[in-house]
């Protein structure tokens, strides 16, 4: 846990552009202390998730994947902090080195991809309850952090 924790450590200040503010949410990450707010919304743990992620190898799903960029961990360490009690439905390493995260409520669907290098996007589908009507899509696939909040809000609120 300690190599870990010192990889995110030794993040240059100016590549971290707004990802994590401060070493607690470091240290959170990558210890078993996890927020109350976020793992008493179910039995899902995102940050327990995001530490499995976090240790992946080189070559985990056996196709040449890439481990989780210390970008997409730090940026989704961030939006993890900020969503609150609103934990993500799912969450998943990509092979490129991104990360993938889902929320949804009986209406919507919310799917963003964390890129290895730190950059957001969403797709969002609205009206998945409803099979007599065509669901509605809406992606940005360049997101701020504020989109991506304002559109987990929107989903779950």
């Amino acid at each position: 846990m300690a190599a870990a924790f010192s990889i995110f450590v030794s993040f240059p200040k100016e590549a971290n552009t707004g990802a994590i503010s401060n070493a607690r949410q470091y240290q959170t990450l990558m210890t078993d202390k996890t927020p109350t707010e976020v793992s008493s919304a179910g039995a899902f743990n995102p940050f327990e998730r995001l530490r499995e992620i976090a240790k992946l190898h080189k070559n985990w799903d056996s196709y040449d994947a890439v481990p989780s960029s210390e970008h997409a961990i730090s940026k989704t360490t961030t939006l993890l902090f900020s969503s609150g009690k609103m934990a993500p439905y799912w969450l998943a390493p990509l092979p490129d080195g991104g990360i993938h995260l889902e929320w949804r409520s009986r209406n919507r669907i919310l799917q963003v991809i964390v890129s290895a290098d730190g950059s957001t996007g969403y797709l969002e589908i609205v009206g998945v309850d409803n099979p007599t009507v065509r669901p509605q899509l809406s992606q940005k696939p360049a997101a701020t952090l504020q989109e991506i909040e304002d559109r987990i809000t929107s989903t779950l609120g």
